[in-house]
């Protein structure tokens, strides 16, 4: 019992990764990681094969931190059938996502010396239905979100211990956070200013103490921005100019598409103030919500209360960070007019600083009465997501909370649901099943359809892909077409539904 005790992160992290194993095959194939997969084969080819491509590639502006890496593994292991390819990277991008859950559980356990606390975090993270969902499939904002957390259990031992090793790991760490998306340059500004912050406030201590300060900022820059530039392809020749150029296109990103929300299509530049706050708030638990509030409302209390036990080198200021951490992006978001869509995927990063103020108001609530019904709530929380996330499998990124209507389409005319389209290797593995004809004539018009279909075994038979006049099936995820289809009426042959809406119709036309 004790070993357990003294264990239990390592043993979440293993258990969690026995159910990765083996329930991997499960999930569909997305729409973006064609494009994703291009990436890191362009940068390869132009790293190890001296590729021309990339000089012209239009996503060249990537980073490349995690799409370089699958591609290393991908030639090493000499890896070329489709499917496997592809759930190759859906495993190693979840191990890399239950690693940041991993280091969650190590920063709570650092902070506040609390294994069940910790064991909280872990749960926090690792319990939600539309990141650990995501955690397959995207490589975009999913490896962000674990890189981040792994940077705070840095930045809490560095300012813990003030080794000079540490910061040199702690700036290696944030350059490569800089490689996956550029957003993470804003720890490159954020650990300096807190070392400044301590140099002064130590301003009377002797000449080599602010020698030291002042290494430790030098170290901590070089490393980032070494480690940045070492590892990312597109800042080897004119550095200061392509980083303007990442820096540009990734504030107004060039998308162009139309987001549906709360019933209407509409252009994706012109998306109100509140398209993250609707999706954050509908998207996830409503304990998480309520623990998540309250506790930035009580570190913004404990801060005008007490603001030099926040500002100068205590623990608390790790909970100052987070909250810097969480509001900024948004912030940023807002002023710049920057183009979000999907929900509020391109913000995950933002979550594990939202856990963290959860944990920060649970322990600020171990003082009190409140501390076991706390405990009760998160436990009772926690039993009916994993009910949901198994009761939805594997489909539980498409999750909704009471805050929205679940009766019966309701979800799918008002919210985009599976935009991302994995749930037609579901409709296809269906169709295989249940229709005997050697040969299956569909019609469907979204990639991730296309891709699904490359990925499966048909053992022998055939399924084409021709127009609808020709079809006998037609299959939809209903993205761009949210309603119904009055053409198709009394046709639906199978429908993957979640929360009372369906996700991906099969239409049995002929």
């Amino acid at each position: 019992m004790i070993v357990l005790k003294k264990y239990l992160g390592f043993w979440l992290f293993i258990a969690t990764i026995f159910i990765a194993v083996i329930t991997n095959n499960k999930y569909g194939i997305s729409w973006d990681e064609e494009a994703q997969h291009e990436i890191g084969l362009t940068n390869y080819n132009y790293v190890f094969e001296n590729g021309t491509s990339f000089l012209t590639f239009e996503n060249r502006d990537y980073g490349v931190g995690v799409e370089l890496p699958l591609m290393i593994v991908e030639k090493v292991f000499n890896i070329n059938n489709y499917h496997d390819i592809y759930y190759t990277r859906h495993l190693l991008v979840h191990i890399f996502f239950l690693l940041g859950a991993f280091f969650c559980y190590l920063l709570i356990d650092y902070l506040y010396k609390n294994k069940l606390l910790a064991s909280i975090g872990f749960l926090l993270i690792v319990l939600n239905p539309g990141i650990y969902g995501h955690s397959f499939f995207n490589s975009k904002d999913i490896p962000l979100l674990s890189m981040f957390i792994i940077c705070f259990y840095l930045i809490a031992v560095a300012f813990d211990k003030k080794k000079t090793w540490l910061f040199i790991i702690l700036g290696i760490s944030v350059g490569y956070l800089i490689n996956i998306r550029i957003i993470g340059g804003m720890l490159l500004f954020l650990v300096p200013l807190m070392l400044l912050t301590d140099l002064i406030w130590r301003r009377k201590d002797d000449q080599t103490t602010k020698l030291k300060y002042i290494s430790l900022i030098s170290l901590f820059l070089f490393s980032a921005c070494f480690t940045a530039y070492a590892t990312w392809p597109l800042l080897w020749h004119h550095p200061f100019s392509n980083l303007e150029f990442v820096v540009k296109n990734m504030s107004k990103f060039r998308w162009t598409g139309s987001v549906f929300f709360n019933g209407e299509m509409i252009d994706a530049k012109k998306v109100g103030w509140n398209y993250f706050f609707v999706w954050f708030g509908i998207t996830n638990p409503i304990t998480y919500l309520i623990f998540g509030i309250l506790g930035i409302l009580i570190l913004v209390y404990s801060f005008i209360k007490s603001p030099l036990n926040y500002l100068l080198n205590t623990k608390n200021r790790n909970n100052l960070i987070y909250l810097i951490c969480f509001i900024s992006p948004i912030i940023l978001i807002l002023l710049l007019h920057s183009v979000i869509y999907d929900g509020w995927r391109h913000l995950y990063f933002v979550y594990p600083m939202f856990v963290l103020l959860i944990i920060f108001c649970i322990n600020k609530l171990s003082t009190t009465k409140l501390l076991y019904p706390t405990y009760v709530c998160f436990g009772f929380t926690f039993i009916y997501v994993i009910y949901y996330m198994i009761n939805n499998f594997p489909n539980q990124h498409v999750y909704f909370n009471q805050l929205v209507n679940h009766s019966p389409q309701n979800i799918r005319i008002h919210y985009e649901m599976d935009y991302w389209g994995n749930s037609y290797k579901q409709s296809l593995e269906y169709l295989l099943e249940h229709d005997t004809s050697d040969t299956i004539n569909i019609n469907m018009e979204d990639a991730p359809g296309f891709a699904n279909l490359r990925a499966m075994n048909l053992n022998g038979r055939v399924i084409n892909t021709v127009n609808l006049n020709s079809a006998n099936y037609y299959i939809t995820i209903y993205r761009g077409h949210p309603f119904d289809y009055p053409e198709f009426k009394g046709k639906e042959y199978y429908s993957v539904n979640v929360a009372n809406s369906a996700i991906n119709t099969i239409f049995k036309i002929k």
